[in-house]
């Protein structure tokens, strides 16, 4: 009976974090599609002046990179998601992002940036840093009822013994330290003991999802570093996240600047993917850019087209994960087999090693997560074409 009772439990709390995440999540991505469709039909009603233009197109490119923000958390919290390390600029990082912070804070919030040229490198993964400094700042938005502040800064710190002392995770040596700021709500003992805790919140049910600063402290621990909280009620918070610098690469290995310029072609890329719309969108992009386009809908229609076609195709551009029995990685082989040499772009909105494939065995730039942008998925094109820097397929 005690066991009973104990599963029963562990169910009931399993349902009750599951009932809080997709009530968060549904909010969330709610409010995300919300702003994109209403966006959407204003601009499909016409006679808008260009600046309307450009500010709605905005509003819906932000939108859409909150919606990719927040489906790299559920990945990353999940652990399906691994990390891609690289030498990270973590000032240059905020400032690229200030724009669309400004935009997810509203007028009511003063945002003001302090970031020193002088940070060294972070070894990080891009997305997952983005993340924490989206994170760090909405907790910093929802802690203030009504008009604030919030300053979010970069510099290099010495971390001494006697600081070790005092915050027992600290290291001794040179860090990158971030830091937010805010003049928020505040908080007390009990919320300061809880506050990284999944599902954790003081949000009502449908405000939020409790992972935010779960996932910060989670992010932090990945990249080998630790966090400090200041806070006092009714005054404000400080969050203080340190990073240890990147290890300095030897001038041997330093790669050389890639270019980044898009240009037309006119070679034939046959682009495979299970969703119209995004094939759609590949096709027309590829399209504008000179080239000349075969659409298929998945790999057995690919390889049903292959004999007539395979003499003008020089390059697949194929989804990694389809329905059916056959992956894109499969097809590729298969395509290649018969005609060796021909080169393939990879794209999925999974990583390398969810989508069924060894990330070693694609190149740098022969791969494109989703969600991308047309240049992005253009440069990967035109550098397996020209093969820059010997890239397999």
């Amino acid at each position: 009976m005690w066991l009973f009772d104990r599963e029963s439990f562990r169910h009931a709390q399993k349902m009750e974090a599951m009932g809080r995440l997709t009530a968060g999540v549904a909010h969330d991505f709610y409010n995300i599609l919300t702003v994109i469709q209403g966006y959407a039909a204003l601009l499909a009603r016409g006679q808008r002046t260009q600046k309307d233009i450009n500010e709605q197109l905005s509003h819906i490119s932000a939108a859409a990179n909150r919606g990719a923000i927040l489906t790299r958390q559920l990945l990353s919290y999940s652990r399906r998601d691994p990390l891609q390390f690289e030498p990270l600029d973590l000032s240059g990082l905020i400032d690229n992002l200030s724009n669309m912070l400004n935009r997810l804070l509203g007028e009511e919030v003063l945002f003001q940036t302090t970031c020193s040229a002088m940070v060294k490198p972070i070894l990080g993964d891009r997305g997952m840093i983005e993340q924490l400094v989206v994170n760090l700042i909405v907790n910093a938005r929802d802690a203030i009822a009504e008009r604030g502040k919030i300053a979010i800064a970069t510099d290099m710190i010495q971390i001494t013994k006697t600081h070790v002392e005092r915050h027992p995770k600290a290291k001794v040596g040179e860090f990158v330290c971030l830091s937010v700021c805010d003049t928020g709500c505040g908080m007390g003992e009990e919320i300061l003991a809880r506050m990284f805790e999944p599902f954790f919140t003081t949000k009502d049910p449908d405000k939020g999802t409790g992972l935010g600063l779960a996932m910060v402290l989670g992010i932090i621990e990945q990249h080998s570093g630790w966090i400090e909280v200041r806070s006092q009620v009714g005054v404000g918070t400080e969050f203080k996240v340190y990073f240890p610098c990147a290890p300095s690469i030897p001038a041997h290995k330093q790669r050389k600047p890639h270019a980044t310029c898009i240009s037309a072609g006119n070679e034939t890329i046959l682009v495979v993917e299970d969703e119209a719309q995004l094939r759609g969108l590949a096709a027309y992009t590829l399209k504008f850019h000179g080239y000349h386009v075969i659409e298929a809908e998945g790999p057995a229609q690919a390889l049903a087209l292959w004999p007539e076609k395979s003499s003008v195709v020089d390059l697949v551009l194929t989804d990694m994960v389809m329905p059916g029995t056959m992956s894109g990685g499969e097809m590729a082989e298969k395509l290649r087999h018969a005609k060796p040499g021909l080169k393939v772009v990879y794209t999925s909105g999974y990583s390398a090693v969810r989508a069924g494939q060894e990330p070693a065995i694609w190149g740098e730039r022969n791969f494109v997560a989703k969600p991308y942008l047309p240049d992005a998925l253009v440069q990967a094109v035109q550098d397996s074409l020209a093969n820059r820097g010997q890239i397999p397929g």
